[in-house]
């Protein structure tokens, strides 16, 4: 059992942290594997809230030096198949130069994928969730089921795509196929598989209220179902069909986020991705560290446009050294406290007071 705590109104997850350390990894030449795989994610199990288990190991695993993001094989690295690359991708098509060049999208969110989700169910759903947005921000609107579709058959060129990359078409594909076998058969059984779950959400999805039609497409798929609660496909279908029965933002964020049982917050931000790329309005209530997510999004958006803003600064991989431990991540803030010192995410000042109590109570 985990453990239970209050958090602030407008407080954000994983989903959302990772989401900025993917953002930071990428700048006017692209996104930089190495700064994301070997500093971001080691440095996030210091301040994550929330996570699952393939991505904590995986970040546990690149924070030893011997370890290439290519080729991360923590234990049940093949079999990692949740959403946690489809929830962080989302920047890649914030920066992307043409929102039409499609392949050029899928190699980044594959490279993402692969350093944590190896599986395709989760380098499918990043794959499909990726070009969901990206036709909405193109088009002003929610992909229809028959474009979801179309996308989908977009995304079934991913193993001629990763092909034309060195670490991933050379060594994880060899590695996979010594581990799971064939690559592309594995690859056409993903496809086979959102294909059947689009089918099922758009058939779901024509109920009278938006509140029935997104329950009849938690039935239909699943959602609640332990093995299939965090499938990175079912999520992305999910989060998208979420928008076929309610195209109001609030209402729709609402509705997932009270759905419970499901994967509610990461059905809800991926939702509010595509809902957001064309949204009036902002949130109805202000979220945590607001000033960080609209710096981050206005420079992308100056990367998608050729210009060339400052990005940030990463220790030299030569000479850096991941954190081995939470305490590892902590320095002394102003007044004599300690603070924790993730890239992403707010600060938390712990006073020497409250340590003294802690330790006097035999806490740590």
């Amino acid at each position: 059992m985990g453990i239970f705590a209050s958090l602030p109104r407008g407080c954000y997850s994983d989903d959302s942290q990772l989401r900025l350390a993917t953002a930071r990894a990428i700048g006017p030449d692209g996104f930089d594997m190495e700064a994301f795989a070997k500093v971001e994610l080691p440095v996030w199990l210091s301040y994550g809230l929330g996570g699952g288990r393939s991505t904590a190991a995986a970040a546990t695993n690149l924070s030893k030096a011997g370890t290439p993001w290519f080729a991360n094989r923590f234990r049940g690295w093949a079999l990692s198949g949740g959403n946690g690359t489809a929830m962080r991708i989302q920047p890649h098509a914030w920066a992307a130069a043409s929102l039409s060049e499609i392949d050029g999208i899928l190699l980044e969110v594959i490279r993402n994928s692969v350093c944590t989700h190896s599986h395709p169910t989760g380098m499918m759903g990043a794959a499909l969730h990726s070009l969901a947005l990206a036709r909405s921000m193109a088009s002003g609107l929610c992909p229809a089921p028959d474009e979801f579709l179309e996308i989908v058959e977009a995304a079934a060129r991913v193993p001629e795509i990763i092909r034309t990359d060195t670490e991933v078409g050379t060594y994880w594909l060899a590695a996979f196929a010594r581990e799971k076998g064939s690559f592309s058969e594995a690859w056409s059984r993903a496809v086979t598989e959102s294909r059947d779950a689009i089918g099922n959400a758009r058939e779901a999805a024509k109920g009278d209220s938006g509140a029935e039609r997104y329950g009849e497409v938690v039935d239909r798929l699943g959602l609640r179902k332990p093995q299939q609660r965090g499938s990175g496909i079912l999520t992305a279908v999910a989060a998208t069909a979420l928008i076929w029965g309610e195209s109001r933002p609030k209402e729709a964020m609402r509705l997932a986020a009270n759905t419970l049982g499901t994967d509610t917050d990461t059905i809800a931000t991926m939702a509010g991705a595509i809902l957001g790329a064309n949204a009036e309005a902002d949130p109805p209530v202000e979220v945590m560290d607001a000033s960080l997510f609209r710096a981050e999004a206005a420079r992308l958006a100056e990367v998608s446009e050729g210009k060339r803003p400052p990005g940030h600064d990463y220790p030299d991989s030569l000479h850096w050294t991941a954190p081995r431990g939470q305490a590892h991540c902590l320095s002394v803030s102003d007044d004599g406290g300690l603070q924790v010192c993730g890239l992403g995410g707010p600060r938390r000042s712990v006073s020497q007071s409250s340590l003294r109590a802690r330790n006097s109570n035999g806490s740590g």
